[in-house]
């Protein structure tokens, strides 16, 4: 899968970029080994676009019930319906990102 991955695990939003292109299974491992509280994904290689609701899908599921998983990128967008069905939410520039991670910090 092409997306690129970055955790903020902490308040202070630490980041971790981890690489494009990385299956479910590691992604959901690295989240959980640093206790991330957010996942997001930026999803926007059209070759994988048939494959992406299944492998997002399967990242939500895998994922502890208290982490939160935000899309961005064209693919996302392009795929909403469905996701935001299934716990994922769409995020679809930088500024909305940003938004939303201050929305979870005030909440702490």
């Amino acid at each position: 899968m092409s997306w690129e991955p970055f955790w903020l695990p902490y308040r202070v939003w630490r980041r971790v970029f981890l690489g494009p292109d990385l299956p479910a299974e590691e992604v959901v491992a690295a989240a959980i080994r640093l206790e991330a509280e957010v996942v997001a994904l930026s999803c926007v290689d059209p070759r994988t676009a048939e494959a992406l609701p299944g492998e997002i899908l399967r990242i939500r599921e895998r994922l502890p019930g208290d982490v939160h998983l935000v899309l961005g990128g064209p693919l996302a967008q392009a795929r909403e319906e469905v996701l935001r069905s299934e716990g994922v939410e769409i995020l679809p520039t930088f500024e909305d990102l940003r938004e939303r991670l201050r929305a979870f910090r005030s909440r702490a």
